[in-house]
């Protein structure tokens, strides 16, 4: 095992995520941290001998990072950290109304200047995000999980939005899971295939079971429907995905 961090707060769910620069042959790995008293996400380099580089990075500034994912871009040579800010008007609250931001972060961990903004502002309780960046076509699909707040327990969706390969949003978040109000969307994940079909495969948890979805990777349509992956009978969930 690698010790990540040194200090005693709580690093609790969700659990970290990883990525990898293939220009410095480091990783970047990103967590949920509440040493500063609240919910913020954190970050240490990891070079390829499993060596920490640097120092812990505080990725959020103060913005109360909850769920994040993280991707590589290899033509910007930076990583970008997805991460669900809640909050009630100007006040940091427990729960509520949430959006994303995105934070670009240089591959020597250093944050660029005005490197952070809303990618999604939903007015709605907007996490679980997950990232992944299409070499194909230099840019990015971000998936969304988001429940309507006011309608039944468990009215959630799962919803893309393109990213260009500096994060900034490209067109409208657009609807991928096709479920009704009485199932349960969450735990969402997806991976890049734009080498072989210029594809994503977004996958979440519904009805105990795990679904996906395939997404064009050049301008975001749905290829075919939703189909499952699972139809144990059991309680799955959790589910995490990679291309090889």
């Amino acid at each position: 095992d690698l010790r990540l961090n040194n200090d005693s707060a709580n690093q609790g769910l969700p659990a970290a995520s990883v990525a990898y620069s293939s220009a410095t042959k480091e990783y970047l790995v990103i967590w949920r941290d509440d040493r500063g008293g609240y919910s913020e996400v954190y970050g240490q380099r990891v070079n390829q001998a499993n060596v920490l580089v640097g120092n812990n990075i505080k990725i959020t500034g103060g913005r109360n990072g909850i769920s994040s994912a993280i991707t590589y871009v290899g033509s910007t040579n930076q990583y970008l950290v997805v991460y669900e800010v809640i909050y009630n008007g100007g006040g940091w609250i427990s729960f509520g109304e949430s959006d994303l931001w995105l934070q670009r972060v240089n591959a020597d961990g250093s944050l660029p200047a005005q490197g952070y903004f809303q990618v999604v502002s939903a007015g709605n309780m907007t996490n679980w995000p997950s990232i992944a960046y299409n070499a194909a076509a230099d840019e990015c699909l971000l998936v969304l999980t988001q429940n309507f707040i006011g309608s039944q327990p468990g009215d959630n969706r799962i919803y893309g939005r393109r990213l260009d390969k500096t994060g900034r949003p490209i067109g409208s978040p657009f609807v991928i899971s096709t479920s009704t109000a009485s199932t349960v969307d969450n735990d969402v994940a997806v991976v890049s295939a734009g080498t072989v079909s210029n594809s994503y495969l977004v996958c979440w948890e519904k009805d105990k079971n795990i679904w996906a979805q395939r997404v064009n990777g050049k301008n975001g349509t749905l290829i075919g429907g939703n189909f499952p992956i699972t139809q144990t009978g059991s309680v799955v969930s959790t589910p995490q995905i990679a291309f090889n």
